[in-house]
């Protein structure tokens, strides 16, 4: 027996699927109270970015994970074994595989969808952050990018282990999750030199000029 909302959610016996549209209520609703308790004097743009930060994030979470039921836990020695021997260690084996399928098959979707999406989930994550907080560097948005990255696909090892839906956990898809993360913070470090850095430039040396 499973339930279906209005928004496509998905719920049986077993587990939950958060749909695309009921994560961005839920990602939203967690933002409002979030801003009515701790949020509330902090700026407009801050609220802003805190905003699409909650909305994004529970996006991620609905494409990426599945919640089990506790009383669906289903755990034996011989399906933690396959699920640890199915995880994929070699870096970019799934990305070459799913290219050459593409050029066989002619068919660009594939690689869209797993390579591409992969590699731009996590892009907004590196733009929103460090707009959020503006002292944090290429160190450490990488160090974010690859936690978060090891985090999406531990916690989808996790469900496996526990007996939930089995989805494929590879080290490609933390090595495209952080890139695109990277990228996003370049992006706008990029943008940030082009129209912000150089006003403040042309401003110190017109400061300079009136001291002399």
């Amino acid at each position: 027996m499973s339930f279906t909302t209005p928004f496509g959610s998905v719920a049986n016996a077993t587990y939950l699927q958060v749909s695309e549209a009921d994560s961005l209520i839920i990602g939203l609703v967690a933002y409002l109270i979030c801003y009515f308790l701790f949020f509330r004097r902090k700026r407009l743009f801050e609220n802003l970015c805190l905003a699409c930060l909650f909305v994004y994030a529970s996006l991620v979470l609905s494409l990426t994970q599945t919640i089990l039921f506790p009383w669906a836990i289903q755990v034996s020695a011989q399906a933690t074994a396959e699920h640890l021997q199915n995880i994929q260690w070699v870096p970019f084996e799934s990305v070459s595989s799913v290219i050459r399928y593409c050029f066989v098959h002619n068919d660009p979707h594939l690689f869209y969808y797993l390579v591409i999406g992969n590699f731009v989930v996590l892009m907004p994550l590196g733009i929103l952050v460090p707009l959020l907080r503006k002292r944090m560097r290429l160190p450490s948005v990488s160090l974010m990018a690859l936690l978060t990255a090891v985090s999406l696909e531990g916690m989808q090892l996790i469900t496996n282990l526990l007996g939930g839906q089995v989805r494929e956990v590879e080290l490609d898809d933390v090595i495209l999750n952080a890139a695109g993360c990277i990228v996003g913070y370049l992006i706008l470090a990029g943008c940030r030199r082009l129209f912000i850095v150089e006003p403040v430039k042309h401003t110190a040396s017109k400061r300079k000029r009136r001291r002399r």
